[in-house]
């Protein structure tokens, strides 16, 4: 009868599971010990493991464990399991010595020494043997036990390996030695795919001389846990199911298994309620770092070869004092880079700034990009190697293009004055900015023939922080094997680049996929047959990231009405509001020369689109003294729209498009051309 119950009592205990995944505690079922990056663990149970099985059968089960610390780790175990006829119980110490960790390998051994008690109920013996006089002189008894293991852990794998009942503890209230609780060792070798822990390993049993092979799944989601198993002998299921009030789990399991022949007949069902407090490991929160933004002054575009000032203001844009650093300044031509300067930048208040002048003469004419650094002095340049420990360092350098031209040179002659320049002279044509970037198939890179379209975005992002650019990413279901990811990942990688480039990245507004369609075409197939190299300049053109630009603290639609065709007047509810409006956007005008407000007209479906343009035209017209004299009527352009109304809709945008995106200047050279003076 004992050796039954003892059975039973380690078939519960396999089925009792504390788990703690969510909070980086690893506690797996079937294992002893609790590791990982906690503070303390508190544990309990009760348990009606087998409803086939009378008696009044119950277990108890109490764990504490504190989290490992440089002595290591240690923790209590309390495990209780009666019925009407006798009970036992288990107390152990266990000591976790700290992990040997080697890159992403870690290994530790635990002891575990105890005390094992086993009480009867002799009255209910006798009942049924009343010639048994043992039970009559001693009804308790106690043993000591020890445990040990070893564990290791190897990215998503992990290896136990203990022993149970090393130093045996005789639970027999008679005095033999023969009667001892026999050695039984385990091991299990896990892995952790996702959300998913399949495992397997055995359990030799010094009693039978046999090896119990065991193996199983268990499914973690968010603190559930559902397993099936086979061990010793038995199909097992088992569900753990958590309700979380702070740092308290209260949780409810059951259990179905068949039973082994040593046991019982019956399949068996446990249910468990039980109560986790698991304490986190709550580091203190790391100081304020420091970070240093590049302000520069005024930076001109072209310059001759005389002494150029340059002024860069280094300022403090977190909430602690930074310490004393340097800023540096680089000229970086073609086939040279040039250090212009290195400048002591004391300590910087919150919120403060330090104006920082560097004074050059360029060597030659040419195209120059000034780098300013802060936090750097510069003698690992192009890299930031600064001494300061920074909240952000994307936003330490700023960069600005500058062309140097040579030096007018006159010479006289009695016939003829000629005026040389032998460096260039310019014949200015605009190159238009497509707002769009282009990738490879299957791939987020942003392709080299694009930095300097994007480096001309970032400067007037910077030079316009009232604008904010918005990004949308797309595929090419062909080309990209339908991988929506490549979508978000292209979006990453220009916004990426665009912060790196000086834009904060508050300025940069990511359109979330779910939002439009990813999979939208630029260039739709109008038939199947065409060429393939056209079918992939096709792809290529889906493949794709668009820019669109517009104010930040403005809607791009500011207002939105209705006006019949051909009205010559407006409401006076909705002059009131386009006096708002044209207040508001006057100072915009004013500042940004290259905004532009588009008044838009839907057309209902039986007017005259003619009737609704000289409506949009009336509302220009009221709008255009209101916006200041200064306002040409081309940055008030009307044009009809599409779409589905019963009355006509008068719209009124406010577009940043040109501000980022207008054509760019280039300069063509013209060498040694000379003018003849007359």
């Amino acid at each position: 009868m004992m050796k039954i119950y003892i059975k039973i009592f380690s078939i519960v205990m396999l089925i009792t599971v504390a788990f703690c995944g969510e909070n980086n505690a690893l506690y797996y079922p079937y294992e002893p010990v609790l590791y990982g990056n906690f503070r303390y663990f508190i544990s309990a149970a009760f348990e009606k493991p087998f409803l086939s099985v009378g008696d009044q059968l119950h277990t108890a089960s109490f764990r504490f464990f504190i989290g490992e610390k440089k002595f290591g780790s240690l923790g209590i175990s309390i495990d209780h399991m009666g019925n009407q006829y006798l009970t036992t119980q288990f107390g152990k110490f266990y000591y976790i010595l700290p992990r040997i960790r080697f890159g992403k390998f870690s290994s530790g051994i635990w002891f575990a020494p105890g005390v094992a008690r086993i009480g009867y109920f002799t009255a209910n013996f006798h009942r049924f043997d009343f010639s048994d006089d043992v039970f009559a002189q001693k009804n308790s008894k106690f043993s000591p036990l020890a445990d040990a293991g070893i564990f290791a852990n190897y990215k998503n794998f992990a290896l136990n390996i203990w022993g149970e009942n090393l130093y045996p503890p005789n639970l027999s209230l008679s005095n033999s030695n023969d009667v001892k609780e026999p050695i039984s060792a385990n091991f299990i070798l896990r892995y952790k795919i996702g959300t998913f822990v399949p495992w397997a390993g055995g359990l030799f049993d010094k009693r039978t001389n046999e090896l119990y092979p065991t193996f199983g799944l268990t499914w973690l989601y968010r603190g559930w846990s559902v397993s099936a198993s086979y061990e010793k002998n038995t199909v097992r299921a088992n569900l753990y199911a958590p309700v979380v009030l702070g740092k308290v789990w209260t949780r409810y399991e059951t259990g179905y298994h068949t039973a082994s022949k040593d046991v019982a007949s019956a399949d068996m069902t446990s249910h468990c309620i039980g109560i986790d407090i698991l304490f986190p490991h709550l580091k203190p929160p790391p100081p304020p770092k420091t970070n240093l933004v590049i302000e520069p002054g005024e930076l001109p575009d072209l310059w001759t070869m005389d002494t150029a000032y340059f002024s860069a203001a280094v300022v403090n844009r977190s909430e602690t004092k930074s310490e004393s650093t340097e800023v540096s300044l680089f000229a970086v031509a073609e086939d040279e880079t040039i250090c212009v300067g290195v400048k002591s930048v004391p300590e910087i208040e919150p919120g403060k700034e330090h104006l920082a002048q560097f004074v050059w003469i360029p060597p030659h004419p040419g195209s120059y990009k000034l780098v300013f650094t802060a936090d750097d002095d510069g003698s690992h340049f192009p890299g930031i190697f600064g001494k300061l420990d920074e909240s952000q360092e994307d936003d330490n350098r700023y960069t600005h293009n500058l062309l140097t031209l040579g030096k007018l040179v006159v010479s006289v002659s009695p016939l003829l004055q000629v005026l040389s320049i032998p460096a260039v002279t310019f014949v200015r044509q605009d190159e238009p900015i497509v707002p769009v970037v282009f990738f490879d198939s299957s791939s987020a890179t942003v392709p080299a023939r694009f930095d300097t379209m994007l480096s001309i975005v970032a400067q007037r992002l910077q030079l316009n922080p009232d604008v904010v650019v918005e990004l949308k990413g797309y595929i090419d279901p062909e080309s990209d094997d339908n991988n929506l990811d490549y979508a978000m990942e292209r979006m990453d990688s220009v916004a990426q680049r665009l912060i790196r480039l000086g834009v904060p990245p508050s300025s940069i507004i990511k359109i979330d996929t779910s939002e439009y369609d990813p999979t939208k075409p630029r260039i739709s197939l109008i038939r199947k047959d065409i060429p393939q190299k056209e079918k992939r300049m096709i792809s290529e053109e889906n493949r794709r990231v668009e820019m669109s630009a517009r104010f930040q603290n403005i809607p791009l639609l500011v207002y939105e009405f209705n006006l019949p065709a051909g009205s010559q007047k407006i409401p006076k509810k909705n002059r009131e509001v386009l006096d708002t409006v044209a207040e508001k956007l006057a100072g915009v005008l004013c500042s940004d020369h290259d905004a532009i407000i588009l008044v838009e007209g839907i057309p209902a479906y039986d007017d005259d689109p003619v009737d609704v343009l000289r409506s949009l035209d009336v509302v220009r017209k009221y709008l255009l003294p209101r916006l200041q004299v200064f306002c040409p009527l081309e940055r008030i352009p009307i044009s009809l729209g599409e779409g589905d109304t019963k009355k006509t809709k008068v719209r009124v945008w406010l577009s940043a498009e040109k501000i980022i995106f207008k054509p760019v200047e280039q300069a063509e050279v013209a060498k040694e051309f000379k003018i003849p003076d007359d």
